[in-house]
């Protein structure tokens, strides 16, 4: 398998603008949108914010590979973005400027 056949480019957000959490989550959801139009976005949103209040999907300082199940989702749709500025001042971006 390869990362062409997993990723469509559309949900590729290389300069995310959100500047906290939620945001970035709905920016990411937002491109995810783009790429899957008959996505329910909102739901997925949600299911995304219960999932980080359950555990945080930080697995790096700014890194974190936010994910949840939705019902009525017949696909998985993967999603990247990064930001060039850290949403924690004093840390370094997780993408290179």
């Amino acid at each position: 398998m390869l990362l062409g056949d997993i990723f469509d480019e559309r949900s590729i957000k290389l300069n995310l603008e959100a500047r906290t959490k939620d945001a970035v989550f709905a920016e990411l959801v937002g491109a995810i949108r783009a790429a899957h139009p008959e996505f329910d976005a909102e739901a997925m949103l949600a299911a995304i914010i219960e999932r980080e209040q359950k555990m945080s999907a930080g697995v790096a300082d700014g890194i974190a590979i936010p994910h949840c199940c939705c019902e009525g989702f017949t696909a998985n749709p993967c999603l990247s973005g990064c930001r060039s500025i850290s949403l924690r001042p004093g840390n370094p971006p997780a993408c290179p400027q």
